[in-house]
């Protein structure tokens, strides 16, 4: 089945690069409340207590882009909690 989440990667570094480095995707559990903004610095928050990545100095959470998704549910999450789901790359 497919729900909304939230794909999050780390964008091209160097500045200029091509390459973007997949790091995982959330899906928030609840009620949507708060602004877009407030939902994107929670996946962030989310994101960075579970990845490789959260003490990167190249792919690490100041480079990290969210955008909102349809995602296939089937897949096995690697994290549950109370309020979220999360896939990581």
């Amino acid at each position: 089945m497919s729900i909304q989440a939230y794909y999050v990667e780390s964008r091209p570094v160097p500045i200029g690069s091509s390459q973007k480095q997949p790091i995982g995707t959330v899906q928030l559990l609840g009620e949507e409340t708060g602004s877009d903004f407030a939902r994107i610095r929670a996946v962030i928050a989310i994101v960075a207590r579970h990845s490789k990545y959260k003490d990167h100095d190249t792919f690490g959470p100041a480079t990290w882009q969210v955008k909102s998704i349809p995602f296939d549910d089937d897949v096995p999450t690697d994290y549950e909690e109370k309020d979220y789901r999360i896939w990581l790359s």
